[in-house]
């Protein structure tokens, strides 16, 4: 069910999934609300929850918001893909319910892209809600061994650089796409659930020749871990989108060049999971192993629409991972 719709014509949309939230839900739509370019939509996708989301957004209702209801929790991707289905911005945006944007954000956003017609995403400085000074992600990245990485996590604020620089990926929690470029890579997959998903997108992009900036000045304040996810599901998926990714979006030559690292890594947990339960670090692993035919079609169209060279992808893999943390 989504709410009435009303003749407004917005810059960027902004997809908001939700599940259990109320206070964090209204401050992060009060900041999308607020910022200073008023040319923009919020969407809240109400996944499945308990909650009455039109009343504890009642204060927020106008042209500006709208809200779709599903019956049931369809986890983060399948959120964000119902968004994009609705938007009706030159860009879309991905933003956590415990997130709240700085409120110069979207011209900053809206700036970055204009740089260019290649640039096909933003990254935001996602820096920890209850500690400003400490930075939550500085945009995303995976290595040749298809290891992800948060750039800068847990790093000072002073170490994020101070202009606009390329990264592979941004972060789900606050991450701008230009609408078109994420239709054309397919959008989000459903399959990822959530993690590593912004990895899988970020490389659909860099595939096809697009270019991913990080902004500095592009500010968001992320709460995290406000959903809750057990342990155990966390480790999973982070286990098994690994294996997704690899098998959907690395070039094969880069395959073939790594494969005893990309093995080394496949037998280690995920180094954010190393105290993760045993029994989900395995399930994971099993569970992407066993998509992997289903994944080799999808595969060989995205390698076929691929516009860069296998050296450009791995010297962008090669990089940004200083002073960050692996996932």
């Amino acid at each position: 069910m989504t709410s009435p719709t009303y003749r407004f014509d917005p810059i960027i949309s902004v997809i908001i999934p939700t599940y259990r939230q109320t206070t964090l839900l209204r401050k992060c739509v009060s900041s999308v609300l607020e910022q200073e370019i008023a040319d923009i939509e919020v969407i809240v996708v109400d996944n499945g929850s308990s909650l009455d989301i039109p009343t504890v957004l009642k204060s927020y209702r106008g042209p500006r918001l709208r809200i779709v209801r599903l019956k049931k929790n369809r986890f983060f991707c399948a959120a964000i893909n119902v968004g994009i289905a609705e938007a009706r911005g030159m860009y879309v945006a991905t933003l956590n319910d415990d997130c709240a944007l700085s409120a110069d954000w979207a011209g900053h956003i809206i700036d970055s892209f204009e740089t260019g017609r290649d640039i096909a995403s933003v990254a935001s400085l996602v820096l920890r809600a209850e500690h400003p000074s400490l930075i939550d992600s500085a945009g995303s990245h995976v290595n040749t061994e298809g290891l992800a990485t948060n750039i800068l996590w847990n790093e000072p604020i002073h170490k994020a650089p101070q202009v606009t620089v390329e990264v592979f990926a941004p972060s789900s929690s606050c991450a701008a796409y230009r609408l078109d470029d994420l239709q054309h890579a397919g959008g989000f997959d459903n399959r990822f659930i959530a993690y590593m998903e912004d990895i899988d997108v970020g490389f659909r992009l860099q595939l096809q020749g697009k270019k991913i900036l990080f902004n500095p000045r592009c500010r968001a304040f992320h709460v995290g871990a406000a959903t809750n996810k057990s342990r155990h599901r966390s480790t999973f998926l982070m286990e098994r989108n690994r294996i997704l990714n690899i098998t959907k979006n690395f070039p094969g030559s880069l395959i073939s060049k790594n494969w005893n690292k990309i093995v080394r890594a496949s037998l280690r947990p995920v180094p954010l999971h190393i105290t993760g339960p045993k029994e989900a670090i395995l399930a994971g692993k099993l569970a992407g192993t066993a998509r992997i035919p289903e994944l080799l079609f999808e595969r060989r169209t995205i390698q076929k629409g691929r516009r860069v060279s296998t050296a450009h992808i791995e010297r962008l893999m090669a990089s940004k991972e200083v002073g960050a943390c692996k996932l």
